[in-house]
């Protein structure tokens, strides 16, 4: 329960959220892009219309990275068109730019999971977006510090995981 002389900063505007929700999606989109490239050089198919229990571990990952952008996507143009209608939409806007904030968060660590050593090079994209999703979830949800910790388990041999922590702002005491 709050007490009455509790204060709480005033809501961003409802018109920035699909705003913002475009831009993570934007990301996710990237990430996605270059996790399928990646994949179709080295000859790995994903099949579509097979059963959920012939898939690889490979296959299902990616088929989930796609259905979390999707629904991101479909709630961001939810409250878009809301917005264009001149309807109220603080609750879709707020869903959407929470949606896209977590897809893109759980894509590109997924992605760098997927790509093991390949997605830890800053010469890559997928590092890249990484501190992106870090950075949009800093500046549009008022996250005074983020860590972002993306890891591969068994990339090198001898190791129990190779990994990167993205940390950026000032940490809470």
């Amino acid at each position: 329960m709050m007490s009455p002389s509790c204060s709480l900063p005033a809501p961003r505007k409802p018109k920035c959220r699909p705003i913002v929700a475009a831009m993570a999606i934007g990301v996710g989109r990237a990430a996605l892009d270059f996790v399928r490239d990646f994949l179709k050089q080295q000859n790995v198919p994903i099949r579509y219309g097979v059963s959920p229990r012939r898939l690889t571990a490979i296959e299902r990952d990616f088929m989930e990275m796609e259905v979390q952008l999707k629904a991101a996507r479909l709630l961001t143009w939810r409250a878009a068109w809301m917005l264009d209608q001149g309807k109220h939409n603080n609750l879709e806007a707020s869903m959407a730019k929470a949606k896209a904030g977590l897809a893109v968060t759980q894509i590109t660590q997924k992605a760098v999971e997927l790509l093991g050593p390949l997605g830890y090079s800053r010469a890559n994209l997928v590092e890249t977006l990484a501190e992106h999703c870090v950075a949009i979830i800093r500046e549009e949800f008022a996250v005074s510090w983020v860590r972002l910790k993306l890891s591969k388990p068994g990339a090198v041999r001898g190791a129990r995981a190779v990994g990167v922590r993205i940390e950026r702002g000032t940490r809470p005491q």
